[in-house]
């Protein structure tokens, strides 16, 4: 079967307040393959709030336009470069959504993602790539799940086991979650969902917020213990506190919201616990949150998460093989053509787990 040699993908021509400004452009030539890349034809894509914000203006990290967007995608390998000899064509395979970051500490060498403002994304049919930044996903997983476990999956693998928590004075460094502690996470968007299911493989105890009695099912599903309405409860971190042994708080809160939601999670954990922040999902319009000298009363951790590394995406499909764990997949799955529409459907915040699109079948 003869290769492609060109593609369609969609571009993102300028940021604008009012619309995702979203084109799509066909027929448009692949790069040649490389000695050390591999050919990828596309199957399915899920969106993230940060393709949302990179295209609105309100990404807090510099972007140059225009630009294909989208980082978390399944494919599979259709020709591999001269030099490949790990991977074969037939290959299904995930793009990492942090390929330079292997394993340690993040730096400013190592931030670097598709879709992420500088490097093209993934919304296109067919991509070249070098072969290190693809990896294998969980073998029970379809390319519909798998497009979702990259960023999303592994970012709440990162606020859970990152060596987050503080260790024991005197005895072991930080450390990651373990069985009894107890989890406090925040809607149900896919690092929530993501999140609350694995922690409770972990033997976590989870709280889970929502902001309707309609998306319980879901947080329950997981076998969350406790879920509250942060709509109906404007004070669901001393709620939260409250459910806790002696009202000390949880160990840990994965924070989604950023500045609209920081407030409430220092007053959820326990004295030296730890909130990962995530995202910015309330996009500051609470305002700018707590000051940084709120951290003190609680002698707060406050760990922001990228993503994570390779080696912590390989452990985290370990355990994925292991406990057969499925992502929630948003009941509407949207088509090539429908690129717009899904942009709007999670603008609109309408999904439950991960918006994916699928590309080809």
């Amino acid at each position: 079967m003869a290769l492609p040699t060109k593609t369609d993908e969609w571009v993102v021509k300028s940021a604008s307040s009012t619309n995702f400004n979203l084109h799509l452009s066909k027929s448009v030539p692949i790069q040649s393959l490389g000695p050390n890349d591999v050919l990828l034809e596309i199957k399915a894509i899920s969106l993230n709030y940060r393709d949302l914000a990179i295209a609105r203006g309100t990404y807090p990290l510099p972007t140059t336009f225009p630009l294909i967007p989208t980082s978390d995608a399944s494919a599979l390998i259709l020709a591999t470069g001269a030099a490949i000899t790990t991977l074969a064509p037939g290959t299904p395979v995930l793009i990492l959504p942090a390929p330079l970051h292997t394993t340690g500490p993040l730096t400013s060498a190592t931030h670097a993602a598709p879709g992420d403002g500088h490097h093209p994304g993934l919304l296109r049919r067919h991509a070249v790539l070098p072969a290190s930044w693809v990896a294998r996903y969980p073998a029970h997983l379809s390319y519909v799940e798998a497009a979702t476990i990259g960023a999303a999956g592994l970012t709440a693998w990162n606020a859970l086991f990152g060596a987050g928590l503080p260790g024991v004075a005197g005895g072991a460094g930080p450390r990651g979650i373990r069985a009894g502690d107890v989890v406090l996470t925040q809607g149900t968007g896919a690092v929530a969902l993501f999140a609350a299911g694995f922690a409770v493989r972990a033997g976590a105890r989870v709280i889970g917020t929502t902001s309707s009695a309609g998306k319980t099912r879901w947080l329950r599903a997981l076998g969350v213990a406790e879920v509250l309405n942060y709509r109906e409860d404007g004070r669901w971190g001393e709620t939260a506190r409250g459910l806790t042994a002696g009202g000390e708080g949880v160990d840990l809160v994965v924070d989604v919201g950023g500045a609209g939601t920081l407030g409430q999670s220092l007053r959820a954990i326990r004295y030296d616990g730890t909130v990962a922040v995530t995202g910015f999902l309330s996009g500051g319009e609470d305002g700018p949150g707590p000051s940084l000298m709120e951290v003190l009363p609680r002698a707060a951790n406050v760990r922001g998460i990228l993503a994570g590394s390779r080696a912590q995406y390989e452990e985290m499909v370990g355990k994925m093989e292991e406990w057969e764990f499925r992502p929630v997949v948003d009941e509407r799955v949207f088509g090539f053509g429908e690129v717009e529409e899904a942009y709007e459907y999670l603008w609109a915040q309408k999904h439950v787990g991960k918006v994916v699109i699928e590309v080809a079948k």
